[in-house]
């Protein structure tokens, strides 16, 4: 289907010619209204990196990039309780507890309570 103001017939294909990824500015469009949807949920953004959120009551870490995201706390259910949030908002697929984050191998030891990223 094309674009509103654009006349043509049934049988004619068009072609993507630039795609909303490839204009230079779409990742900073994209930053400025999640974070400002972060910023409604009660989340601020801490000082030495914008792209890491912190909801102080519930102990909540938000970490953006693009568009994955990693929900941090103590509590499973503050996770959950975020999450849930976002839905409302966006289409979000959660896979799990994190296993491999930008890179990072992220391994969990439970009953040393330590966490180690490599």
């Amino acid at each position: 289907m094309p674009p509103n103001g654009i006349d043509v017939p049934p049988s004619i294909v068009l072609y993507l010619k630039k795609a909303l990824y490839s204009i230079k500015l779409a990742l900073y469009y994209w930053f400025e209204t999640i974070s400002l949807m972060m910023q409604k949920l009660g989340f601020t953004p801490i000082n030495s990196d914008i792209c890491l959120f912190r909801y102080v009551r519930d102990r909540v870490l938000v970490l953006l990039y693009i568009d994955d995201l990693l929900i941090a706390a103590k509590k499973y259910n503050a996770i959950a309780i975020v999450a849930a949030k976002l839905k409302k908002v966006y289409a979000l697929k959660e896979i799990g507890e994190v296993k491999r984050f930008l890179g990072f191998n992220v391994i969990r030891d439970y009953k040393a309570r330590k966490i180690f990223i490599s």
